[in-house]
């Protein structure tokens, strides 16, 4: 899913392990333990006089019963996409991500990383993922993930 406004542009998509689409189990279907699915998120600035903005911000709901996997994390911090990221813990089955960028430019940035099922769901809704300007906070656009079977 795709959703643009005030200059940028955010997309989501879930792969599992095979590397195909992984949509939201229905009726019976259930999130395993254990399942892992690769987050794949593209950002971009649309339509602006500047060629990248400093220091964007991904806020990450992470899907019920799942947990961001940190050594993918990490890797995106040691390859120098992410400067840093912060997972809150609060509720352990509903978390969030933040992903601090260096920059947003009109190339899109790609970034992956996976996300692990820490107790079986029933049930799962999609989450949100939001895009925005660090220094400009009400310039964000957000989206959906994953999306259901069509």
């Amino acid at each position: 899913m795709t959703q643009t406004i005030q200059g940028f542009s955010v997309q989501a998509k879930c792969l599992d392990q095979d590397g195909k689409p992984w949509h939201l189990p229905k009726g019976d279907d259930t999130a395993e333990k254990g399942e892992r699915v690769t987050l794949h998120i593209t950002a971009r600035l649309l339509n602006s006089s500047q060629p990248s903005t400093d220091l964007a911000m991904i806020e990450c709901e992470i899907l019920s019963g799942f947990t961001p996997v940190t050594d993918s994390l990490d890797a995106l911090v040691a390859g120098g996409l992410v400067t840093l990221y912060d997972i809150d813990e609060t509720d352990q089955l509903n978390q969030r991500l933040d992903l601090y960028l260096r920059e947003v430019g009109s190339t899109p940035t790609e970034i992956a990383f996976q996300i692990e099922c820490k107790h079986a769901v029933h049930d799962l809704e999609p989450s949100t993922i939001e895009l925005s300007d660090s220094y400009d906070p009400d310039s964000s656009v957000s989206t959906m993930y994953p999306r259901g079977k069509e």
